[in-house]
This record gives structure tokens, C-alpha cells and sequence, in this order.
């Protein structure tokens, strides 16, 4: 929500560079930071390499929604605790 808020979420979502539209790069910049930033530390280790808000938003995606492997050992993780 907050880059949405930020009006920066198409960099997250890569369409801020489509074949028309060239990115900027300090809101580029921007977006990646706020990623970086408002997450735990946990999630740090999955966005640490990312160059683009785009390609840190894939990384999160991919360990954190419901169908990835990862997602679902978390969940079965929790409730065993």
C-alpha cells in the first residue's frame, strides 16, 4: 500500500517499463528502497541481491504467496509451533 500510496507501484509490478515508458530512475530508486525498508529482516535475505523494485517484488512474491513451496512448509512451520 504504501507504494501505491508513493505512486510508485509500477515499479513493483514492471509496468513502469514498458516499450513506451522509460523508468525513472530516482523513483526506481525510491520504490526498491521502500521495499527494502519496510520489510522484516527476514525478508531482507530475499531482496538483497534484487537491482530493480520489480525484480525484489518477483523474489517476495515467489516465497510469500499461498502457492509457493515455501509459503506452504511456513504455514505447516507455524502451526506446528
Amino acid at each position: 500500500m504504501l507504494l501505491m500510496h508513493q505512486k510508485l507501484w509500477t515499479y513493483a509490478t514492471g509496468e513502469a517499463y514498458g516499450v513506451e515508458k522509460k523508468p525513472d530512475p530516482g523513483k526506481e530508486m525510491k520504490a526498491l528502497s521502500l521495499i527494502w525498508l519496510h520489510g522484516e529482516l527476514l525478508r531482507y535475505l530475499y531482496v538483497r541481491s534484487a537491482k530493480t523494485a520489480k525484480d525484489a517484488w518477483s523474489e517476495l512474491s515467489k516465497v510469500f504467496e499461498d502457492k509457493g513451496l515455501e509459503r506452504h512448509i511456513g504455514l505447516i512451520d507455524n502451526l506446528l509451533d
